[in-house]
């Protein structure tokens, strides 16, 4: 019989944790019967998985601090004993969001009788030095950190301890021995390797059927001249007003518009979203979750980051392994450390919109160069296959 995995996703908006997440769901389901427990149904409807609806009041929504933070994460609580009487207990449960927006699986497993199943958390994100986040950290069985995540995940656990940092960075410690373990991010290979620069023939007639199966495809015309991609949520952080400053700022300096796609997620129940400005020149074009973004991004010719220390970077990964030149800021975040500038990446300082405007121009005019970077950015990306990069938590999880 299979062991019953339960995936908990209180967020109700797409973002890199699930893409990860639906690659861990996507290699446990031949030896796991996998429910996941989600507010946001539509990006797991093609999971495989089995999935439980997590409903919040209207009052509750968008919570982050005070009584209603505690009592929204009291009702996901309930709900997920509700689950757990009603459809059966589980031997595994997953947080793939971090210790703090997954405080419900923790009371849950206070007030659930004779609870037995092992508590895996996921963290991909910074971890806030604050009580709650130092008790989840510690009542987790497994915690899988991204490596840039790390110190702040213990630094969480030494404050809610009340220890000194160093105990726990005391490699014989018996606090985190074991119990915090890093992970890198990972992607499909084979499946960014299908739609990637080198690659990329799509027929004519196949576009065509693919626009009558679905009105709402988005209608892409592929263009030789080169093209700037970003693509991330529309969160403040993630500074889409620093890139679009620098792209008019790049048209100048080449003297002539410079194109760009940007692909966006509009995030529910955030107060920190940047708002997309009005009208803008034709050489610049939004897409709200494309169903065809591998297509738009294996069109274009150079990825930008824009993002403040970005704890990973998926699209980055992406994007190099589709072949594009990827551009990323000098910020000492995980990219910047991995990747050289001028041999697998371009850099500029980061928040500086002149120095990402001419590492623009300079890439626009230097084909040479564009296929060189990406080239190796290919090679580098062939790393992070999903498959090795997840091996661990898998092994947890089953």
């Amino acid at each position: 019989m299979k062991k019953r995995v339960m995936v908990y996703d209180p967020v109700p908006f797409f973002g890199g944790s699930k893409q990860v997440a639906k690659q861990l769901v996507k290699q446990l389901l031949p030896s796991a019967h996998v429910v996941v427990v989600t507010n946001d149904r539509e990006t797991w409807q093609d999971s495989g998985a089995e999935l439980l609806h997590l409903s919040t009041p209207e009052s509750l929504k968008g919570q982050t601090q005070g009584l209603n933070f505690y009592l929204k994460h009291l009702w996901f609580a309930l709900q997920l004993l509700w689950i757990s009487v009603f459809y059966g207990r589980f031997k595994r449960v997953l947080g793939i969001s971090g210790p703090t927006v997954d405080f419900a699986l923790y009371i849950y497993r206070l007030i659930l009788p004779f609870s037995v199943f092992d508590l895996v958390q996921l963290v991909q994100g910074p971890v806030p030095m604050s009580r709650i986040a130092g008790y989840g950290t510690k009542q987790a069985d497994a915690v899988f950190c991204l490596e840039t995540m790390v110190d702040s995940t213990k630094r969480a656990l030494a404050f809610y301890l009340r220890i000194p940092l160093e105990q726990l960075n005391d490699p014989d410690s018996p606090i985190s021995q074991g119990k915090i373990q890093t992970f890198t991010n990972g992607i499909e290979l084979d499946a960014v390797s299908k739609n990637s620069i080198a690659t990329k023939k799509v027929s004519h007639e196949k576009k065509q059927r693919e626009s009558k199966l679905s009105k709402s495809r988005t209608n892409f015309k592929e263009s030789a001249k080169v093209s700037l991609f970003w693509c991330a949520s529309l969160l403040n952080w993630k500074r889409l007003d620093l890139f679009l400053a620098a792209v008019s700022r790049a048209s100048r300096l080449v003297g002539k518009p410079v194109s760009a796609n940007i692909c966006y997620i509009l995030p529910k129940d955030s107060q920190h979203v940047y708002w997309l400005p009005g009208p803008m020149p034709r050489n610049i074009k939004f897409y709200q979750q494309p169903e065809n973004l591998d297509e738009i991004r294996a069109s274009s010719s150079i990825f930008i980051s824009s993002s403040e220390n970005e704890p990973f970077g998926l699209s980055v990964l992406e994007s190099m392994a589709a072949g594009l030149t990827v551009v990323i800021p000098h910020d000492d975040a995980y990219w910047d450390k991995e990747l050289e500038e001028g041999k697998d990446c371009f850099k500029y300082t980061a928040g500086d919109e002149n120095s990402l405007a001419q590492a623009l121009a300079k890439l626009v005019k230097d084909a040479e160069l564009r296929t060189c970077i990406g080239k190796a950015g290919q090679e580098h990306a062939q790393h992070y296959s999903a498959k090795t990069c997840y091996q661990q938590i898998c092994k947890a999880l089953t």
